[in-house]
Formats: C-alpha cells, sequence, structure tokens
C-alpha cells in the first residue's frame, strides 16, 4: 500500500524482528491497507501494541496521505498515554518517512524505527491484523459506502479484537526494586487491565531485589476471566498475608514459580462448636522458596 519511492531520509530497523515486549507502550507497529466500497478505496492506518496485542490507534480516509498515519498515531499517543521508551516501528513508505509524521513522533517522544528495502518480514506483525480483519470481516462484505465499511471496521476493531480475539500470549515484567506494593485488591484489577479474557495464557513476572526487601502486602494473584490461566514467576520478594485470602487465587491452569522469595501468612478464623460457643483459632506460618513451582494452583 505504501510507496517507498522517495527522498526522505530512512531510519534504522530498531525493532530487528524482535516481535517481544515485556510492557506495554514499548513497542508499537504500523502499516495502511485498504477496503473496496461502492465509492472508491477507504484506507485505514493502524498502530498496534506489540504487548498487548491490541489496535491501539487506527484512523480513516479517503486519501492516502502523511495526516492518515499522524491521526492514527495521535489517537493511540492520547489514548495509552506512554511515559517510558517507546519506539514506532513501519515500512518505509512515503507516509512514515514525511517531515509531518516525523515531527508527531517527536512531538511525543517516540523513536522511529523503519524495515529493512525490500523486507516485508520487518513488519508482518503489523500485516498481520489485516489478514486477520480481512478474512474475517471485509471479503465477506460488500460495501456500499466508505462510512458503512468504517462503522464495521470500528465495531470489529473494538468489540471483538481488542476485547475477545484469541492472542498468542500476553507479557508483562514488574520491577519492584526494593519498593513495595499493598494490594487489597486482587492483581487482575492492577496489573490486567490489558487481559483480553481469552482461554490463552498470560506471563507475569515480578523482580525484586537481592535481599528480600521488594515487599508485596496482601495480594492476590489471578485473572478476571476464569478461561484464562496465569504463568507466574516471583523472584527475590517477600509476601505477606493477613486474613484468610488465598495468595494464588484465581491462578487456573498456570505455574507459580517462586524463587528466592519469603511467604509470611497469618490467618484467624472463628469456629462455631454444636454448643453455640465461638472460638478463635490464629495460625502464622513462615516459609522460605529457594527454587520450587506450584502446579494448577
Amino acid at each position: 500500500t505504501t510507496n517507498s519511492n522517495h527522498h526522505y531520509p530512512i531510519c534504522e530497523n530498531l525493532l530487528k524482528r524482535d516481535f517481544f515486549a515485556d510492557i506495554p507502550n514499548s513497542k508499537w507497529v504500523g502499516d495502511i491497507t485498504y477496503i473496496r466500497t461502492d465509492e472508491g478505496w477507504l484506507y485505514l492506518a493502524t498502530v498496534k501494541d506489540l504487548c498487548t496485542k491490541k489496535i491501539v490507534g487506527y484512523a480513516f480516509s479517503e486519501r492516502i496521505d502523511a495526516n492518515l498515519v499522524v491521526a492514527a498515531l495521535s489517537m493511540a499517543y492520547n489514548r495509552q498515554k506512554p511515559d517510558g521508551d517507546l519506539i514506532f516501528h513501519s515500512d518505509r513508505g512515503v507516509q512514515y518517512a514525511s517531515n509531518k509524521y516525523r515531527e508527531a513522533l517527536a512531538a511525543f517522544g517516540i523513536t522511529q524505527s523503519m524495515s529493512r528495502k525490500g523486507d516485508p518480514y520487518d513488519n508482518t506483525v503489523a500485516e498481520n491484523f489485516f489478514s486477520c480483519l480481512k478474512n474475517e470481516l471485509v471479503h465477506h462484505k460488500h460495501y456500499k459506502t466508505r462510512a458503512e465499511a468504517q462503522a464495521d471496521i470500528f465495531a470489529y476493531i473494538e468489540t471483538y479484537y481488542n476485547a475477545i480475539c484469541p492472542h498468542s500470549g500476553i507479557c508483562v515484567t514488574l520491577n519492584l526494586n526494593g519498593h513495595s506494593i499493598k494490594a487489597p485488591e486482587s492483581f487482575d484489577s492492577v496489573l490486567f487491565k490489558y487481559d483480553p479474557k481469552t482461554n490463552n495464557p498470560c506471563y507475569l513476572t515480578i523482580n525484586g531485589d537481592d535481599n528480600r526487601q521488594s515487599t508485596i502486602d496482601n495480594a492476590t494473584f489471578g485473572l478476571s476471566s476464569i478461561n484464562s490461566y496465569l504463568n507466574l514467576t516471583i523472584n527475590n520478594v517477600t509476601l505477606n498475608q493477613r486474613g484468610d485470602k488465598n495468595i494464588f487465587f484465581g491462578v487456573g491452569d498456570g505455574d507459580v514459580l517462586l524463587n528466592h522469595c519469603t511467604v509470611n501468612y497469618e490467618a484467624q478464623a472463628i469456629h462455631s462448636a454444636d454448643s453455640g460457643q465461638e472460638s478463635t483459632f490464629s495460625w502464622k506460618f513462615n516459609y522460605d522458596f529457594a527454587d520450587s513451582t506450584l502446579n494448577h494452583c
């Protein structure tokens, strides 16, 4: 769709086909496609996050120009509000190489990356979405107007692809760096705002520090969907739990790997005897995990 025969400078390929991202808003990819309507072509530009696998920005136009890709980038930036190092990767198309697009990237603090000449595999993850879109929707429809096509594709992105479409997996890394987390609510509401709620795995790694000064207090680990499962790795962290919560409730069929962790658990229960009298039982335990796996918690 894009024209790489232009006089604009070309950026280095920083992505280098490393399509894995362990945190959101660290690697974005973009591309342009076209949809046939009776009124003419409708062009669609997208921005995809390689961690969450979601389309975080998109724009439609009857013209394939720099305004189209800038609009998609602006939507992604305003929606996600990235605050760390972020790479945006695309092909060498004139729209992405244009001064207007480079200025938008600079204004947002995003580093640009481009595919090598004549190598479509460098940006295949961006093109993969278009394959899904056309095979699952567009090729089964006949659009009379651009507005009809735009409304249909909008619904596909927001209500299916981003919400329930199965993806290969979600990977998240949390580095505590000596800090502590107090999480009275389960981690699914804290960390998994981008959980696709599918039957695919989520991978969460939590890294503490060598002397276990990083702590997690009163947290449960699990996902909001009973059909999902979590593979959890915790390194060099002290977990403090009080009450009757199961620390690893909701992990499903995933595995929990504790490396050099300490678990302090304190709970209290009230037992009612046949006589009507109530007795209170309290218990505590402390366990050091050098290298242990808890299967199917």
